[in-house]
């Protein structure tokens, strides 16, 4: 969207997005682009985080 701009999303992370509903469900569009964190990788959405840990396991966080 305009408000977000164009996000890379990885794979595991698009998954977790997928399975709550994409822009229309809770997490909404990426707000920002994947960073690498202790374990793994997280990405910011308008309501919430995917975490995917280095084994794939992904967690949801929303706000």
């Amino acid at each position: 969207t305009q408000a977000t701009g164009a996000r890379l999303v990885p794979i595991a992370v698009r998954d977790a997005w997928a399975a709550t509903g994409w822009e229309n469900g809770r997490l909404g569009y990426p707000t920002g682009d994947p960073q690498a964190v202790a374990g793994g990788t997280r990405q910011t959405f308008q309501g919430g985080t995917v975490t995917v840990s280095a084994t794939g396991q992904a967690t949801v966080q929303l706000d």
